[in-house]
């Protein structure tokens, strides 16, 4: 998983020279408390923390500490590892400061905040994709959308990596339970699922050996039409492959088999 680190702005929160000169009255005040939440953030003190950056986010609107300590509640929460509530209050943000600077990097914290729930193992251990889904998909729906809203974002390039492995973790699942049902011998589930792996997630999904059981499983449910499908797939998609001309052979029959039949010559 991604080190957990807080991206601090300098126009916002770096400590040092004139930033360290307090303005009397609520800015002022605010701002004072603002840094020194910083620094206790910086030491992982997080209790004290997040006792003054609640104090600066209760500073009146036009104190601009306000927003950006409402911002840093959401970072302890990430930093604490209290990722769903961290989400919450990142959304909170977006919701509250939709032409905030900072809002792009909330939006992707809050995607992060997903996929850090995701299970450790991805890629090692079954139960990783065996288990409930509903984390990894909220993940990949947050990660997509905040790739498709900021393209070019110096966030974006962990944004595409983080999508990448939970969609293989889904992707994974998918095939998990394709197995389940060919040990249960229900050759159309399987196929259903082989076949939603394979649209949804091609760069995982889309092998020989998945377009082959696909085919396989649609033309032992009985089902030639969808079964024809998968072997044009694969003709199409490995037009190399070393099964080609046995499918090719299977799709002609399935044409003869259904071209319509020539009506019986009459006796007379």
């Amino acid at each position: 998983m991604l080190a957990l680190t807080v991206f601090v702005f300098c126009s916002a929160a770096c400590v040092g020279g004139e930033a360290l000169k307090v303005k009397p009255g609520v800015e002022g005040t605010a701002r004072s408390n603002y840094y020194q939440a910083m620094i206790e953030l910086k030491g992982a003190n997080y209790l004290q923390a997040s006792t003054l950056f609640t104090l600066v986010a209760r500073s009146p609107s036009y104190v601009k500490y306000g927003a950006l300590a409402q911002l840093r509640l959401a970072d302890v929460l990430f930093l604490q590892g209290r990722y769903r509530a961290a989400t919450v209050k990142y959304a909170a943000f977006v919701a509250a400061h939709p032409s905030d600077a900072n809002m792009p990097y909330a939006r992707f914290r809050a995607a992060q905040a997903y996929y850090e729930q995701l299970p450790s193992d991805i890629f090692v251990l079954p139960p990783s994709h065996e288990g409930d889904q509903t984390v990894t998909h909220e993940a990949r729906r947050e990660l997509s959308r905040f790739i498709r809203d900021f393209p070019i974002s110096r966030f974006t390039s962990d944004a595409q990596r983080m999508l990448r492995q939970t969609e293989q973790l889904l992707c994974n699942h998918e095939l998990y339970v394709a197995d389940f049902y060919q040990n249960k011998n229900k050759p159309r589930a399987v196929a259903w699922r082989l076949q939603g792996a394979i649209e949804t997630y091609p760069k995982c999904a889309l092998t020989e050996e998945n377009v082959l059981r696909l085919g396989a499983s649609y033309a032992k449910a009985g089902s030639q039409v969808d079964a024809a499908k998968a072997y044009t797939l694969y003709i199409e998609k490995f037009p190399k492959g070393a099964e080609r001309a046995r499918l090719e052979s299977k799709l002609r029959k399935i044409k003869e088999e259904s071209a319509p039949k020539a009506p019986p010559k009459s006796s007379d």
